[in-house]
Formats: C-alpha cells, structure tokens, sequence
C-alpha cells in the first residue's frame, strides 16, 4: 500500500510539472530574411534564452521574469552560415533547438529536450523527482562539506525517478544532491542546521 501511495504522488507531480511546463515555439519567417520567430509560453517562471553559435560565442542572451507570453524576432541575416544553437532553460527542463544558417535560409535540424530534477525542501525533507523516458542510468550521490559520500545510487530503467531523503538524523553541514543522468549532471545544495 504505502509504495501505491508513493507511486501515485510521483505520478501526480509529473503529470502537473508536465501540465505546467513551457510551451515553446520556433518558425520561419515567410518572408525571404534569414530570421527566425520564437514564442514561448513562459507561465511567470524565470526563463532563460541563449542563442550561441557553434563554438560556443554567446550572441544573445535574455532573461524573462514575471511575463506569461514571450515573443522574439531574430534578424541572422548579418551572420555568417553556419551551426547555431537556441537554448531555452527553466528550472523544469532545458530546451536546445539546432539551426543552421546558410547563404540564403535558415532551417530548423533539430530539437533536444532535456527534463532537469525538480527537487521540493520541507523541514529537513527533500523530495527529488526526474523524469527519465529514456530510462537510462541516473547515479545519485550526497557528499558532505568535506566531500565524504554519505549516500549514493544508481538507478536503471526507471522512467520515472524518485527519492526522499530525510536529512533529520544529519549532522549540521552542507550537503550537496549531485543527479547525474546521460545528458547533464544537477545540483543542489542542502544546508542542515
């Protein structure tokens, strides 16, 4: 009973994450300029745009608070060809679309999207939740101030990945949460006093 319970509230924070999350979009302009048009339905979360270009120059870079809708033309047309690269990063996921810029068009090649952990503090409880499709391997490591592992594990073909971890028997410290999955590696930190 008590792993149905736990299952279904992993379930639920999913499915409102997911209901919750940004919507993004990215077009052509149907003129001929190399631009590109790209909305995002933000829903007042802290978003951050980056357009890069492939050796990593960041050549804008935004960051939007406190708007619901957000809308950007970019003119490309001053660029010379090449890879570039959109990234759109809230605390839920990051999202990276790939472009390539030509002589004369820009064509969309790609879009990767990558769901980051969500992690919820309460008292000296912390929950982490990450949404894992893929279901590759996630390893899970705590270290204290004094880089000791106090806890780690790695967790297969789970597509949906949750822990608590209770910090009430815990020595005052700062601990550090390192989620690492096969796209990027998260923290966070947990001051226990």
């Amino acid at each position: 009973m008590k792993n149905v319970f736990k299952l279904t509230a992993v379930i639920a924070l999913f499915l409102t994450t997911s209901i919750n999350a940004s919507e993004t979009k990215l077009g052509l302009t149907p003129n001929a300029t190399k631009s590109l048009t790209f909305s995002l339905d933000t829903n007042n979360q802290e978003t951050a745009i980056r357009l890069v270009d492939a050796d990593g120059n960041v050549i804008f870079s935004e960051d939007v608070t406190n708007k619901e809708m957000y809308l950007k033309r970019f003119d490309l047309s001053k660029l010379e060809k090449g890879m570039f690269y959109l990234e759109v990063e809230n605390d839920l996921k990051e999202i990276v679309y790939n472009i390539e810029l030509g002589d004369f068009n820009v064509a969309i090649k790609d879009r990767h999207e990558n769901a980051k952990p969500v992690f919820r503090k309460s008292g000296k409880m912390v929950y982490l939740n990450l949404l894992n499709l893929e279901k590759k391997a996630v390893k899970i490591t705590i270290t204290d101030s004094a880089n000791r592992v106090v806890f780690e594990e790695t967790v297969k073909d789970e597509a949906l990945v949750g822990k608590v971890f209770n910090f009430d028997g815990a020595y005052d410290d700062t601990y550090q949460v390192v989620v690492a999955d096969s796209n990027d590696t998260y923290f966070e930190n947990i001051v226990v006093k």
